[in-house]
């Protein structure tokens, strides 16, 4: 965070920086303010609603508007939050009856391994929202995506009950999901031997833990599968099922090197031949579909989407199921969509007659 962050804002910057110190009653720039005067203790912080989320997005100057509002889990800021970029947030009370002033971390839209940016708001006892800003370029305005998606991670902390909860309570924590595998790379490695890597390789495998708490948040956070840059990150290094079947034909004297590839490069490529297009353009009303039919025999059928799930003893696998089906009558089970391309012209007992040793008709 930069300390000098004020002395660096000339002009009409500096002066509507200033107007916003003196609306919130801070002597002093929460910039500049040390580490030890910064609480992580949300049950004292004003209950911060989603009315007073809205009203303050569409009210200030920015890209938020009643529209867009509509649909705000499409929004860069929201995505902020489930992705996990918000880290853990922090208040600070200037003097009695003023504004708390709450801060966090975000991690950066475009380039994850940057530096985060450092948004703050005012908010008062009755959780109206007075005031934000950004040492982001955007954030010279009065508002950004990173003021955003503090503002949404301070809503949910309120909606979950974690305002309401006893001080003597556990915090606030949001976990904190680790480091991408791809950060194990080090230049030097090539300069082992075949022995050497692979002995270094398995002291890493071995002391690999993960905990139940952080698979699940970042499950959670993965929802949204390939809209997600914290899937793509998470998935970086990892064995998935769409690695695992060639990863079990080849061998550690000699190595696939596509497949050393399509494992350890994070850049997201996406596929854009025919069959890949027809799958992806009808996943969803395939879904659609089977919950429809679903929904006839089974009590409550939903199906809800999935994360990356890592698993817990081999902390260097994940896998992300297509959806998860769920009714009162079975519990939960695992969907797996196919949207074969060879078939899009075929009605389903032309495709059944294929004897395709994967698939088998049930009556249920």
């Amino acid at each position: 965070m930069s300390y000098n962050y004020q002395e660096s804002l000339n002009g009409e910057a500096l002066s509507r920086y200033q107007c916003k110190l003196n609306l919130i009653s801070c002597k002093e720039c929460p910039y500049k303010l040390p580490a030890g005067v910064w609480q992580n203790n949300p049950c004292t912080w004003p209950d911060v609603q989603w009315g007073d989320v809205y009203s303050y997005l569409i009210d200030s100057p920015g890209v938020y508007t009643r529209e867009s509002m509509k649909a705000f889990k499409s929004l860069e800021a929201h995505n902020f939050f489930i992705s996990g970029w918000v880290q853990t947030v922090f208040h600070y009370l200037t003097e009695k009856g003023a504004p708390f002033i709450l801060k966090a971390d975000v991690k950066p839209s475009q380039r994850v391994n940057e530096d985060p940016h450092h948004p703050w708001v005012a908010v008062n006892s009755s959780g109206t929202v007075v005031a934000a800003h950004c040492d982001c370029m955007a954030g010279l305005s009065e508002v950004c995506s990173h003021v955003a998606a503090l503002l949404f991670k301070i809503e949910a902390a309120g909606r979950l009950g974690y305002t309401r909860k006893a001080c003597t309570e556990e915090p606030f924590n949001t976990p904190k999901i680790p480091a991408a595998l791809k950060d194990l790379y080090h230049p030097d490695n090539i300069k082992l031997s075949i022995d050497e890597l692979y002995d270094k390789c398995k002291g890493i495998a071995d002391s690999m833990t993960i905990s139940y708490e952080v698979t699940r948040y970042i499950y959670d956070c993965t929802t949204a599968q390939s809209s997600s840059m914290t899937w793509y990150d998470q998935r970086v290094g990892r064995i998935t099922s769409s690695t695992v079947h060639n990863v079990l034909h080849t061998t550690l004297e000699n190595p696939s090197t596509s497949l050393l590839k399509k494992i350890c490069d994070p850049a997201p490529k996406p596929l854009n031949v025919p069959a890949v297009i027809w799958g992806r353009e009808h996943e969803k009303s395939a879904i659609k579909e089977f919950q429809q039919v679903m929904c006839t025999d089974h009590q409550n059928f939903c199906v809800k989407k999935a994360g990356f799930l890592i698993d817990l003893n081999y902390p260097y696998i994940g896998v992300s199921a297509d959806g998860i089906a769920t009714c009162d009558c079975h519990g939960s089970s695992v969907l797996e969509v196919k949207c074969p391309y060879k078939y899009r012209s075929s009605l389903l007992p032309e495709f059944l007659a294929d004897p395709i040793p994967v698939l088998q008709q049930t009556m249920n």
